[in-house]
């Protein structure tokens, strides 16, 4: 490898999966820059149209789905003619179109394409290939430009890798991996779902965990943080109430995601990314339920009869006592039910974190869907195990509410 060539940090484009294992670790034994890797398209038509589809032509004007931003998606906007390009994040995402009809072929790489099928009898490959710039093909290492002792360092361990044979020791490993992975048995949407169940509830229910956990540190957090801007917005200093008013209506007029992409960055830049990933969203998701709780928890103390603090005024009370022993201790009877909702709609906001993979539920279900090469099943079974929380969480949250009415 050439020290003068144009390398980016040291980033290794590979899968989990033993074959496209097996070739980044044999091209970088070779001391290669790029290897041959062949491109196909698959759909699902072995079965039903076994002879419908087999060249690139025969794609021609129908949908085909390509991970956005990919080299798949430039080939197939090149080589299939007035294809109708879907865009899609994941190839789990493009298969589960390509079941339910919404596209006719998903393009990605071969080893993928033969995975997929030899889980899915209802999908079959092209016979044709994308024709291929050997510019795009292969596997990368990149590092900085002019960063030769890196580079030195890289070719000392690739060159470790080829002397002692070590790709063969880390195939083997993957493919035992692979190997100990369940394969679903099961026939039948109800049946795989049951067997899904059976083999991934310890996942399932640390994702159920974590999602619980995040979103009960959101709210408490958030709360705390959002009783101060409540108390700033209600003071009566112009300057800290605006600063406080800006706060709110900014983080409520933006959305969730867009602030934990923000946050996210900006921590990473303050703390030269050491701060772990999960600790970024947790601050992320109690800066974006402050501001709701601030509202929840103002129009709470609002609430409270004007009358109360004449007659506290009169009997000569303190603002401090005025609110600690008559306003507040009267709020909470509004403010609670109100909170109880922002704990049930954080636990649904919590499955944006998935972007982070930070184990929460619908990462567990982005990782239930790679072992399985199943779509729809693990989406069910999150989603159901989202609705049996959020309702059991709002039933109790009405029992309380009728309660403290009753109280009243």
């Amino acid at each position: 490898m050439e020290e003068t060539r144009s390398l980016a940090p040291v980033i290794l484009f590979t899968y989990n999966r033993p074959e496209h294992t097996k070739r980044t670790i044999e091209a970088l034994a070779a001391n290669e820059l790029a290897a041959q890797t062949d491109l196909y398209v698959f759909s699902d038509a072995a079965k039903k149209d076994a002879d419908k589809y087999k060249k690139l032509t025969d794609l021609t004007g129908l949908k085909v789905a390509a991970q956005q931003g990919s080299i798949q998606q430039q080939y197939t906007e090149d080589q299939i003619p007035d294809a109708k390009l879907q865009s899609i994040s994941s190839i789990d995402d493009g298969v589960a179109l390509l079941k339910n009809g919404t596209v006719q072929a998903v393009a990605c790489s071969e080893g993928t394409a033969d995975e997929y099928i030899e889980k899915n009898s209802e999908l079959a490959k092209l016979d044709e290939l994308f024709n291929i710039d050997q510019d795009y093909a292969g596997n990368r290492v990149g590092a900085p430009l002019g960063e030769k002792r890196l580079m030195k360092e890289v070719n000392k361990i690739l060159k470790e890798v080829n002397t002692k044979g070590l790709y063969e020791e880390w195939y083997k490993a993957a493919k035992k991996q692979s190997s100990e992975q369940f394969t679903l048995t099961a026939t039948g949407f109800f049946g795989t779902c049951v067997q899904i169940v059976q083999y991934c509830w310890p996942q399932l229910l640390k994702g159920l965990g974590i999602t619980l956990g995040l979103a009960a540190i959101t709210v408490i957090f958030g709360t705390i943080i959002g009783g101060l801007f409540a108390l700033v917005k209600l003071s009566k200093n112009k300057i800290v109430q605006a600063i406080a008013g800006v706060y709110v209506e900014l983080i409520r007029g933006t959305p969730l995601l867009l602030q934990l992409w923000l946050f996210i960055n900006i921590f990473s830049y303050l703390t030269n990314g050491n701060m772990p990933m999960i600790v970024s969203v947790i601050i992320a998701l109690v800066i974006n339920s402050s501001a709701y709780v601030a509202e929840i928890i103002r129009s709470g103390i609002q609430s409270v009869d004007k009358g109360q603090r004449e007659a506290a005024k009169s009997l000569g009370m303190s603002n401090v006592h005025m609110m600690t022993k008559i306003i507040i201790p009267q709020a909470i009877k509004n403010i609670l039910p109100a909170l109880g909702n922002e704990f049930v709609m954080m636990i649904k906001e919590t499955s944006l974190a998935s972007t982070f993979y930070i184990g929460e539920l619908m990462t567990v279900n982005s990782v239930i869907k790679s072992a399985t090469y199943k779509s729809i099943e693990p989406l069910v079974i999150v989603g159901l195990i989202y609705f049996i929380v959020t309702y059991s969480l709002s039933k109790l949250i009405k029992y309380m509410e009728g309660k403290l009415s009753v109280s009243d």
